[in-house]
């Protein structure tokens, strides 16, 4: 009898395997990496042996208890959600993997609906929703985690160690030193 692959080394390579075969976008499928090996970081390894038998309320709290100090409880339920959507994914595959697909929720970033329930209309030089369904995101465990970038054919540069928390102004700080070191103007 063969046991079930579900340890969370199995559901990090699981995330992976999603990466690469570009079932999931990598930018997600590293969030939520970096999500299940931070919130299982509370647990010991012979208890991560079988995830999908977890209950992420008991994680969160076990997290919140050792580590609560290093995260605001906001990042914590996103941390646990993520957990929460790969296991589910996770045993999706497992259940079926010839039918399985990603299971995503675009992420809405504003209101998407006047007060009438007609959808807003897209402003002038804004990407469709269709865009906006996996959002770039940012992350916590900068020893794990290299945010890759591809910015031209077979060029990609990887930023690491964004903190969970980036305001808009930091974010801009960031985008002008990034722009200072260009030294060659674009073609077009």
């Amino acid at each position: 009898m063969t046991t079930a692959k579900t340890s969370q080394g199995d559901l990090v390579a699981f995330l992976d395997y999603l990466a690469d075969k570009g079932l999931m976008n990598a930018a997600t499928a590293s969030a939520r990496k970096a999500a299940v090996r931070t919130l299982f970081s509370a647990l010991d390894p012979s208890e991560t042996a079988d995830v999908t038998t977890l209950n992420l309320d008991e994680v969160a709290m076990r997290f919140l208890n050792k580590r609560g100090g290093e995260f605001k409880p906001e990042s914590v339920k996103v941390y646990k959600s993520r957990v929460a959507s790969s296991i589910a994914d996770f045993k999706k595959y497992r259940a079926d993997p010839l039918n399985f697909k990603v299971a995503i929720t675009p992420k809405v970033v504003g209101k998407t609906e006047k007060s009438n329930g007609q959808p807003k209309e897209q402003a002038a030089g804004t990407q469709p929703s269709h865009a906006q369904q996996q959002p770039i995101t940012t992350f916590v465990s900068p020893s794990e985690i290299v945010f890759p970038i591809p910015i031209r054919p077979n060029v990609i540069i990887k930023i690491m160690g964004l903190p969970s928390d980036l305001t808009r102004q930091e974010a801009a700080r960031i985008a002008n030193v990034i722009h200072a070191l260009a030294t060659v103007d674009d073609p077009f």
